[in-house]
């Protein structure tokens, strides 16, 4: 009896060791030859109808394998015995039918099977099958696992935190002296302030100086991502959870993991998201679509909104529990004509990053040109300001920057974004803002002069906002 079970045990161990099917009927079939006159061994693995399978022959210099496939038909003497999921003899061939496959060994002489040593083989069988997946699977898990390591570590690598901010003023040195406090812990930072401020800069500097500096920081731009992708693309989906995931894929927020994950324009989060997000921030666990059962999750988070939450949790579209989670400790970042002492070193700065990006000459720049760029209140902020500076460098034949053919920033800034009354809301007020920039640039949405460089919006969030106001940009192509 104690062979018997070492016999069994080693039935299960080779075929869960083999690295293919074929390599598993091969050895399989070495260690049934031991105790039976076996010609042929076959496993196969059952799915809707079709057997993949592994084939072992004897011949002249051992047991040779192969693989194919075989269809099980309904009333067929296969499919009979794998339904009844009980051990049948038929001759000289065995059928030992398990839950997720079935083995069919053939005998040189018939011979009667014991039951209780047929649920036995195909016990064995069926673990080793679901160990030498679950390797498999693991490896592939692995691979995947360090060519993504490998891709944040690059891409951390080009997109590197900036070793300083250009920010003297009083309203710049309370900003980062609020952040450098909050980078040495773990808190969840929200940046308010309008768009174009340098929000993604400061995330990324909170990053460099937090002791998560060495991790991946992993940015979402939660208003350019589709709304029917949004959840998967955060939260990561198992293989077969809808149409076209084959294979299981890691969210951003399991990527971000032992780092920062930095939500841009929080507040364009759909409802649904906004749930599974705040499961993430209160019990450290990330549930994949279509996921058995969720991922524990050690990141920071860092999130901005150049939208008033306030009223966005007024008007439904916003949790207000998820709201307090993120406000654990809110900075407001304030606009470029709230710290005009700071617009001079800015400049210069931008201008010679401009330069060294686009691999032109050095440019200088003028002192008239300065004290204007200086005076403008730069409604697009940051943004705004780095789009001219870049036109009128591409354009400028040097040593000076000239501003002769490239838009003044005054009239950059149009009738972009114009200011509200009290009693409008803020829904008509973003969307009437929409319109008149689609207006003023005869819809055009992108490029030099386009409505997004205007607005002081990335282009895919101003067509994610042209859709949500359901506004046709066409309209405005004929006015």
């Amino acid at each position: 009896m104690e062979d018997l079970l070492e016999w069994i045990a080693e039935l299960a161990a080779v075929s869960a060791a083999a690295a293919t099917a074929q390599a598993a009927v091969r050895t399989g079939a070495g260690v049934l030859a031991e105790r039976l006159d076996l010609v042929e061994f076959e496993l196969g693995r059952v799915s809707q109808g079709r057997a993949e399978t592994a084939l072992a022959r004897r011949g002249r210099n051992g047991w040779v394998a192969e693989e194919g496939r075989r269809t099980i038909r309904r009333g067929s003497d296969l499919g009979g015995a794998l339904r009844s999921l009980t051990p049948r003899a038929a001759g000289a061939t065995w059928i030992l039918p398990f839950r997720t496959g079935y083995a069919r060994i053939l005998l040189g002489a018939p011979r009667d099977l014991d039951l209780a040593l047929g649920r036995s083989l195909a016990r064995a069988l069926e673990l080793g099958l679901a160990t030498r997946e679950r390797i498999q699977r693991v490896a592939v898990l692995s691979r995947a696992a360090h060519r993504e390591g490998a891709r944040l570590r690059a891409e951390l690598a080009r997109v590197s935190p900036p070793t300083r901010l250009i920010g003297s003023s009083p309203q710049m040195r309370e900003v980062l002296r609020k952040l450098g406090a909050a980078a040495a812990t773990p808190v969840t930072v929200l940046l308010l302030g309008e768009s174009g401020t340098g929000k993604s800069a400061l995330a990324r500097w909170i990053h460099a100086h937090s002791p998560r500096s060495s991790g991946p920081l992993v940015t979402v731009d939660c208003g350019a991502l589709p709304e029917s992708l949004i959840e998967s693309e955060l939260f990561g989906h198992a293989a077969g959870a809808f149409t076209g995931a084959q294979r299981a894929r890691l969210g951003r927020v399991a990527r971000a993991e032992n780092g920062t994950l930095f939500l841009d324009e929080v507040g364009e989060l759909p409802l649904s998201a906004q749930a599974k997000l705040l499961r993430v921030i209160q019990e450290g666990e990330v549930e994949p679509l279509g996921g058995e059962a969720p991922l524990r999750v050690n990141i920071r988070i860092v999130a901005a909104t150049n939208r008033p939450l306030a009223t966005l949790i007024a008007a439904g579209a916003f949790r207000e529990d998820l709201y307090y989670r993120l406000s654990a400790f809110p900075v407001e970042i304030p606009p470029l004509r709230e710290r005009r002492a700071d617009l001079p070193e800015l400049i210069l700065f931008l201008l010679t990053e401009i330069c060294a990006r686009l691999e032109l000459e050095p440019l200088r720049l003028r002192e008239a040109d300065l004290a204007k760029l200086s005076a403008d209140p730069w409604p697009g902020n940051i943004r705004q300001l780095q789009n001219v500076l870049e036109r009128a460098a591409i354009l400028s034949p040097g040593p000076w920057l000239d501003f002769e053919d490239a838009p003044q920033p005054t009239e950059a800034r149009g009738d972009a974004a114009p200011r509200p009354s009290e009693a409008e809301t803020f829904e008509s007020a973003v969307s009437r803002c929409l319109r008149a920039a689609l207006r003023a640039t005869k819809g055009k949405l992108y490029g030099p002069g386009g409505a997004a460089e205007r607005l002081g919006l990335h282009p895919s969030t101003l067509q994610t906002k042209l859709r949500k106001y359901g506004i046709d940009r066409r309209e405005f192509l004929a006015e």
